[in-house]
């Protein structure tokens, strides 16, 4: 098999330094990835205005609906892949690759035209206004980065595919050249052509579009270890499994798109009412540049996140468990540092960082500053629970792990948003975000560790029976 080499490492290399390898580039990628979309607001922000930013803002949960097809695909699809590379069954890797090929084409294809049909229905859900200048704005920049969505939701899938394998380099080299492109062109088209919105929605279609051509190529050329085991090889069942492996990861983002319009429109109710007419287009401003600069961490998480998955994979499939276990906590070491970055920025710097997106817009700055002191005080457990979800989907444990996503996103958020803004008003909105992060924290903590503890007992079980053969296996010679 093609670069055999590179997935018989992950069962022998040592944790650390195969979770370093199969990270940096993985992590180096995503973070390009978030600094381009950070790139883009601070372009709208600073040269097309706050108007623009709010309409970004105010479609921002419908990225969820991408993230679930997308990290379904990423964290289902490398795991099986990954497990079956770590089972040593070629045959088996060529059907998963196969059908996760054919389940990415579904999905893109479905979101897209969702998204592009129902572009003004989807922005009055998300907040907006119907009939107004934001929702047609928005609409707009929507329907044309679907087209984006559709190479996005397809590069995805290759991609994942392309790290299980051990070959994170590529993957990265991908990802990278979409977003230098996508940074180029959005100087091009909103600074030196004055195209606004539409500039920075177009650049995200070509940029994607150009991503996406080259992971297809990667296995085109047949450099991948997976090949292509033809149409009769497509079966829902297989394409069922994939979905269920990355069930957990994308219920969190599910309901991450149900929280976020709720939150959405808690926020434009209450301050409508208390910031007045310009109120919806403040929070949302605001909202907007709280997610872009979150999804700087986010993004380290989940490179972190992707590399660790394909090693827990591969060495649960192979029996390998004190290599699960290292690498489960290893995983766990990096990205709670990277939450704990993002907790401490909110904490000390808030003003230059809205300042850096909308100039002096104090009314923006000041929402923005009152969101993140009172929203999140618990955000430096945002990697430890996205790790430990990660963990059980990997392990072939949906369930658990689904358990854990609904917990941070549904289980206590609801109920914060449903009492604490008609106490608090718009201070209870942002309130409710760290009553649930605190809640879901001790849950998910309970449930993780007992299993990490589990997991060592099976590994030192397993360490003594090794040493109590070898004596024998002496003897006998």
């Amino acid at each position: 098999m093609a670069r055999s080499h590179d997935v018989k490492e992950l069962g022998t290399e040592s944790p650390l330094r195969l979770i370093g390898r199969l990270a940096v580039p993985t992590v180096c990628a995503n973070m390009v990835t978030s600094l381009y979309s950070m790139v883009d607001r601070l372009f709208i922000g600073q040269f097309v205005g706050g108007t623009t930013l709010a309409a970004v803002g105010l479609i921002a949960p419908l990225n969820n609906v991408t993230a679930a097809c997308t990290v379904m695909l990423s964290v289902g699809g490398g795991a099986m892949i990954a497990t079956a590379f770590g089972a040593q069954d070629a045959d088996r890797a060529n059907t998963a690759f196969t059908n996760i090929v054919t389940l990415s084409l579904i999905m893109a294809a479905a979101v897209s035209g969702i998204f592009i049909a129902l572009a003004p229905q989807l922005c009055v859900l998300c907040g907006g206004e119907e009939g107004s200048d934001l929702v047609a704005l928005a609409s707009t920049f929507l329907r044309i980065t679907s087209i984006g969505t559709l190479f996005q939701v397809i590069n995805v899938g290759f991609a994942s595919m392309i790290r299980s394998e051990g070959n994170t380099t590529y993957a990265m080299f991908v990802t990278m050249i979409g977003a230098v492109i996508n940074v180029g062109l959005n100087a091009l088209t909103i600074i030196v052509l004055g195209m606004g919105l539409l500039g920075s929605a177009w650049s995200t279609v070509i940029s994607s579009s150009i991503s996406a051509t080259l992971s297809a190529s990667y296995f085109r050329r047949g450099h991948g270890a997976a090949k292509w085991a033809g149409w009769s090889a497509v079966h829902p069942a297989t394409m069922g499994k994939v979905c269920a492996m990355g069930i957990a990861p994308a219920i969190f983002q599910v309901l991450s798109f149900a929280n976020n319009i709720f939150i959405n429109r808690s926020l434009v109710g209450c301050a409508t009412a208390e910031l007045g007419s310009d109120g919806r287009t403040i929070v949302l401003a605001a909202n907007s540049v709280i997610s872009t600069v979150e999804s700087v961490a986010t993004m380290f998480i989940m490179g972190v996140n992707n590399a660790v998955s394909t090693v827990l994979s591969f060495n649960n499939g192979a029996k390998k468990y004190d290599r699960v276990f290292s690498a489960a906590v290893i995983g766990q070491v990096l990205a709670t540092t990277a939450a704990l970055v993002l907790w401490l920025v909110w904490r000390l710097l808030p003003g230059p960082v809205f300042s850096a997106f909308v100039g002096d817009d104090q009314r923006i700055i000041d929402v923005g500053i009152r969101a993140v002191t009172i929203g999140k005080l618990f955000v430096f457990g945002l990697g430890f629970q996205t790790l430990a979800s990660m963990y059980f989907s990997a392990l072939g444990r949906p369930q658990t792990a689904t358990l854990i996503s609904v917990s941070r996103n549904g289980l206590f958020l609801i109920p914060a948003l449903l009492v604490l803004p008609g106490m608090l008003g718009l201070d209870g909105v942002y309130a409710s975000t760290s009553v649930s992060d605190a809640c879901s924290l001790v849950l998910v903590a309970f449930i993780y560790l007992r299993d990490l503890k589990r997991l060592k007992g099976l590994a030192q079980a397993q360490a003594q029976g090794q040493e109590t053969q070898a004596p024998s296996q002496t003897s006998a010679s």
